[in-house]
């Protein structure tokens, strides 16, 4: 999901993926409909990537999409992707990027 949005544009700060659940911070248009297909997208070309490793469906259907409303809530949910996950969810922010740190 990384590498799709990333390649069309979006800055993305930070994801978290867990067996249930996902959160990500990236900066999207104003627009709910560009953001349910960018999204839709790259669950699409991730799902495929990992066809062969986990066959049938791994993304549920739409989401949930909350507006950064300041600065507090923008660290708040950086934070919170990062940091409050359960436990074996792979998290990664932009400073491993920029540290040129592998992404799965």
């Amino acid at each position: 999901m990384i590498d799709t949005l990333i390649a069309r544009g979006h800055r993305v700060l930070a994801i978290s993926v867990s067996g249930q659940h996902s959160h990500l911070l990236v900066e999207l248009p104003d627009d709910l409909t560009a953001i349910r297909r960018i999204i839709g997208d790259a669950k699409s070309r991730s799902s495929l990537a990992i066809r062969q490793q986990m066959p049938g469906r791994v993304w549920s259907a739409r989401g949930t999409y909350l507006r950064i409303e300041n600065r507090r809530h923008h660290v708040c949910t950086f934070d919170y992707i990062l940091t409050q996950q359960s436990e074996g969810a792979w998290t990664w922010s932009f400073r491993e990027e920029a540290r040129g740190e592998h992404r799965l």
